[in-house]
């Protein structure tokens, strides 16, 4: 485990954002990894972040059933923490269902 403060494992987050936002998927994921290891508390927001990103990293690279554990991890976090919060819980739900429309194209056509 590294040790390190929420303000790097932030920087991290948003480092794999970026990364993602520009196309390259396969350093997202590892930057979603390291910052993992450096997180302190598995159940905060910030994880929630990192599995978002990874989530749709990992969707882009076709690893669907990757993706769907951290989507999945992610909604978790974010109905414990923000079910009250309606819009950051709405972004949750609505990135729930690219992941089901994938796995049925994919189950439909053999390739999963």
């Amino acid at each position: 485990m590294i040790k390190s403060s929420d303000a790097f494992v932030r920087l991290l987050c948003n480092c794999a954002r970026y990364l993602y936002e520009v196309g390259d998927y396969d350093f997202c994921v590892k930057v979603c990894e390291t910052a993992r290891l450096a997180l302190v508390d598995e159940d905060s927001i910030l994880h929630a972040d990192i599995c978002s990103s990874a989530g749709s990293a990992l969707y882009e690279l076709n690893r669907l059933d990757d993706c769907r554990k951290e989507w999945e991890r992610f909604f978790r976090i974010q109905k414990e923490k923000l079910w009250d919060r309606e819009l950051e819980v709405r972004f949750a739900m609505h990135t729930c269902p690219f992941q089901e429309d994938a796995d049925h194209i994919y189950s439909a056509i053999g390739l999963v």
